[in-house]
């Protein structure tokens, strides 16, 4: 039964939660008692410790809870979601904001679709898109903001999820290739030659880290540099605004910071030859982290690929997004 006596206490458990120190470091070199409580409704753990005649498996089990002192208590319902009648006759304070509730919202467009008559070739679990309908469903799939213009595989893919009708992949293809964002923002992908090189077998995530440095921007909250860390194991990004091109020591602060504190030290470090990565103090401090230095040639971006394909995207969504907010 909730009574006044538990929720003083419950009131006093939020307290102390939210007062600092929460949590304290346990110190190995002293001894410190790790106690803990757990409820269960699972009534057969209770046979286990009464029982006198058990079977190989569970003596087994039996040698090993011996070490511990502990208690099985059985408590029904212990982990049941249903409120109970008191339960629901408490009162409860709400703990979110109501800004935080979201009503569930219907899409007009998708009304429309929806309220138009089926093609009778349309698939079961899509829905038939009519001929006055298709153009404003392809806009929202590629050039609505949160979009941020994929590509003609992207686009048909995020359309063929749920809707349907004759000819749709060649309806995104035109629509895509006479974009006029896309043809001023992207660059057309034609392959390279030369001489295809072995990768470097990678083994774990962070490892080996390719940065680079997106500079001459428009200032945006006193930032005017963007910091590109990319992992070449996962192809994970982590992306750091600054207000102007970092020294020796800021850079090494900022990894230590942004990679090193949440995945570990790395192994190799691949750059251009900028000043911060050329300096001596540069090189001894990696040297004493046993992280070693790859520097590309001047002039050969395609050295660092990794990086700089992720800058070109980047610098996609930034111009993009731009193109609707031209005055930030």
């Amino acid at each position: 039964m909730w009574t006044q006596e538990v929720d003083e206490a419950f009131e006093e458990l939020k307290n102390a939660f939210a007062t600092a120190p929460v949590l304290q470091q346990p110190d190995p070199g002293r001894l410190f008692v790790v106690e803990c409580i757990w409820t269960t409704d699972h009534k057969n753990l209770e046979y286990l410790q009464a029982t006198k005649r058990l079977t190989a498996r569970q003596a087994r089990w039996s040698i090993f809870f011996s070490w511990f002192q502990f208690k099985v208590t059985y408590r029904p319902d212990a982990l049941l979601r249903q409120y109970t009648a008191e339960a629901r006759s408490m009162n409860s304070e709400p703990v979110l904001s109501p800004t935080c509730f979201l009503a569930s919202l219907e899409w007009e467009l998708d009304r429309q679709i929806k309220a138009a008559n089926p093609h009778p070739q349309c698939p079961t679990n899509l829905a038939s898109v009519p001929l006055t309908q298709r153009g404003a469903l392809i806009t929202w799939a590629h050039a609505s903001l949160g979009m941020g213009h994929p590509g003609i595989s992207h686009t048909a893919q995020l359309i063929g999820a749920r809707y349907w009708w004759s000819f749709m992949p060649k309806d995104v293809v035109r629509y895509v290739a006479y974009c006029p964002n896309c043809t001023c923002s992207k660059t057309p992908r034609v392959p390279l030659g030369g001489k295809l090189l072995r990768l470097l077998m990678l083994h774990r995530p962070w490892s080996h880290l390719a940065v680079d440095f997106v500079t001459d921007l428009l200032v945006s909250e006193g930032n005017t540099v963007i910091l590109s860390v990319v992992d070449r194991f996962s192809k994970m990004v982590r992306f750091v605004p600054l207000v102007a091109l970092p020294t020796t020591l800021e850079m090494a602060d900022l990894l230590f910071r942004q990679v090193f504190r949440q995945f570990g030290l790395s192994k190799d470090i691949a750059s251009d030859g900028g000043p911060q990565f050329t300096s001596r103090v540069w090189k001894e401090l990696l040297g004493k982290l046993n992280i070693t230095v790859s520097l590309t040639s001047g002039y050969h971006p395609r050295a660092n690929g990794q990086v700089e394909r992720v800058n070109q995207e980047l610098g996609k969504f930034l111009c993009l997004y731009c193109n609707h907010h031209p005055e930030t």
